[in-house]
């Protein structure tokens, strides 16, 4: 029977390194509160990934980040071992997931949230082995050819410039082909986009610092492939990491261990004529 690795693990740690720093000015220092609970962390993380790694990530990402120095430390460690649960570095070059400083407008303190960012969401696609190729574009204005139609006959085109991007992206879409012959796609305006950033993001609507201002494209990728993938096929496993990247639910084993056999995604030109949305 395979274990699951479940957030009752994630509590424990989190629990336990709250007990083991016995003083107000442990539980406020990162560096030692990580430090103490390496035994915990460990034992949350999948099997084969390396906690030291983890770690030093860790004291790394508070250490670079100013706002993440006034969020709880407990919260940070939480959203650490988060992303260790899925076989994801937080706050790497890898781009796989992120913790987030948020600013609570009704309390006024600083809090960290943990997030999966879009290279993370391909990741966890991949690991599915459902999806011949599967990823999301930025077009531009100088793209060589850019279409699309939706309805019975469905077809997108997107041939880019080789001369490469000019100007702000105008659209952004996200496609994919599987195994089982599904294929199907999803576009946004830019300005829809916008909109939904402004209607869904605490960070936007309050006007600071976020992955919106700083990583505008990746954002905007994560979107239209998020709703692209309420209609795909999926697994149970990355329905559940997908729903869930933002809660304390369970997160199933066979989702949380990484695998080196992916697929590449990064065509040049996409054509893909969409007869049947499966």
């Amino acid at each position: 029977m395979t274990k699951s690795l479940t957030t009752s693990n994630l509590t424990a740690a989190v629990d336990k390194a709250s007990q083991q720093a016995v003083s107000s000015k442990e539980k406020s220092d990162f560096n030692n509160l990580v430090d103490r609970s390496r035994t915990e962390i460990s034992k949350a993380l999948p099997r084969g990934f390396d906690c030291d790694r983890i770690i030093r990530v860790a004291k790394t990402a508070v250490r670079d980040n100013i706002k993440l120095q006034q969020c709880d430390p407990l919260n940070v460690l939480a959203g650490v071992i988060k992303g260790a649960q899925l076989g994801f570095e937080v706050n790497s070059p890898l781009g796989f997931a992120y913790i987030i400083p948020y600013k609570n407008n009704n309390s006024g303190v600083m809090e960290a949230q943990f997030q999966i960012g879009y290279k993370g969401h391909l990741e966890l696609c991949h690991r599915t082995r459902l999806y011949k190729t599967i990823s999301a574009e930025a077009v531009y204005p100088n793209a060589v050819k850019w279409d699309y139609e939706k309805g019975l006959d469905r077809y997108l085109i997107h041939k880019p410039s080789l001369d490469g991007p000019e100007g702000e992206p105008t659209h952004y879409y996200a496609v994919y082909k599987a195994l089982n012959g599904a294929q199907d796609f999803e576009v946004k305006t830019r300005q829809q986009i916008i909109n939904f950033s402004e209607k869904h993001s605490s960070a936007v609507k309050g006007k600071y610092s976020s992955p919106w201002t700083t990583n505008f494209d990746e954002m905007a990728k994560k979107t239209v492939l998020k709703m692209l993938l309420k209609y795909a096929p999926k697994t149970i496993d990355l329905a559940m990491a997908l729903d869930k990247e933002d809660s304390n639910h369970d997160l199933p084993l066979t989702v949380l261990s990484p695998t080196n056999d992916t697929t590449d995604s990064n065509d040049d030109d996409v054509v893909i004529d969409v007869k049947t949305n499966q």
